[in-house]
């Protein structure tokens, strides 16, 4: 079989975020787990965020984040740019500045070939655009990838991205239009890069 002829979201039984747990669930999970205390703990288990954050000076923080998503295009260049692109956008929202990315690999070597690894990669390099430090593969039957990025973010930014965020949520009702919309976009885009709807179709509705 040649890779091009190899459907990735076959291996998934979710796509994306789709295949993670359920947020209650995961609440559960980490209820009670709490490690050494520190003021300096900015954003941590309790705020449910995608990325955690420590100050480490009184003007620099670290924001740090590992996201896995799973196929949601069969391409692999294009998963990988679009994985890559996910664990940024934690970083991002956070007004970090990303330093490094730590490859984090979920690969069924005995049902997809290594070349077609390589073009996952090969995305996520060309979307992230900062060092690729190393990667750490396991292999289990659903293929991942994830990034694990350290950032630095001023603190004037980043706390002025929070009093952003704050102000939307006590706007429930335009936050729910821009997620609704935000959402049938991207599944829109998705389901043009599988080739299940056209262009035209694409454009149309968004």
């Amino acid at each position: 079989m040649t890779t091009t002829a190899i459907r990735l979201t076959q291996f998934a039984q979710g796509g994306g975020c789709a295949c993670k747990i359920p947020p209650g669930e995961l609440e559960k999970v980490v209820r009670g787990l709490q490690g050494d205390r520190s003021p300096d703990l900015l954003v941590g288990l309790d705020d449910g965020d995608d990325a955690a954050v420590i100050r480490i000076d009184e003007h620099t923080a670290v924001v740090t984040t590992a996201d896995f998503f799973t196929p949601v295009v069969d391409d692999a260049y294009d998963w990988g740019r679009i994985a890559a692109a996910n664990a940024l956008s934690d970083i991002y929202a956070m007004g970090g500045r990303p330093l490094v990315a730590v490859n984090l690999l979920a690969w069924p070597r005995d049902a997809l070939p290594l070349e077609l690894l390589t073009e996952v990669l090969r995305g996520a390099v060309a979307r992230a655009r900062h060092p690729q430090a190393s990667s750490s593969t396991h292999p289990p039957s659903t293929p991942g990838l994830s990034q694990g990025v350290p950032a630095l973010v001023y603190l004037d930014i980043f706390l002025a991205s929070q009093r952003c965020q704050e102000n939307q949520r006590s706007q429930g009702h335009t936050l729910s239009v821009l997620w609704i919309v935000d959402s049938c976009a991207e599944c829109f885009m998705l389901a043009s890069l599988n080739g299940d709807v056209g262009l035209q179709v694409v454009m149309a509705a968004v």
